[in-house]
């Protein structure tokens, strides 16, 4: 049997989640089983919040996980 790993990207678009994002980010890290190669894109839609600094400070030690900010007026 061959050892081969499964790839999979999570592309979420977020706007004002920083009570919920954790949680969901959490669940992503804890369910992902060893043979899943992941990554989690998220784009901040201009948030009014600290849905950016909270997800770029609390998981910068993980490279599977990327965010990027839409600095324009959003579109929610």
């Amino acid at each position: 049997m061959l050892n081969k790993k499964i790839s999979i990207s999570f592309i979420c678009c977020v706007k004002n989640e920083s009570l919920y994002i954790s949680k969901m980010i959490n669940t992503i890290i804890e369910s992902s089983p060893d043979f899943l190669e992941w990554e989690l894109i998220l784009i901040d839609d201009n948030s009014d919040d600290n849905t950016f600094d909270l997800v770029s400070k609390k998981y910068r030690s993980y490279h599977q996980i990327k965010i990027y900010r839409n600095s324009g007026s959003g579109k929610v």
